[in-house]
């Protein structure tokens, strides 16, 4: 029965893992997106992108699968921010 308590509690903290993910994900893109047209929210984007890469790295050490869809936004987000095309 305690195995199974360990179990249920992993599982769920995985779950909240994956939420936080794509949560900060998707605020990091949008901010990168934003500052990329109106030049505004510098430092807010930049802040998110650190939360995202800080959260990546311990999902990726956690768990490989789970650290690749914090990786997938990461990447896309920094893309955004950083990448200038002409």
């Amino acid at each position: 029965m305690e195995f199974l308590a360990h179990l249920a509690i992993t599982i769920l903290l995985i779950q909240a893992l994956i939420g936080l993910a794509a949560l900060i994900g998707l605020a990091a893109i949008i901010l990168s997106i934003v500052f990329r047209k109106t030049k505004k929210f510098k430092i807010t984007s930049i802040v998110f992108i650190a939360l995202l890469g800080l959260e990546t790295l311990i999902a990726y050490s956690l768990i490989r699968s789970l650290g690749a869809a914090s990786l997938a936004f990461l990447v896309s987000a920094i893309l955004v921010r950083f990448i200038r095309v002409p």
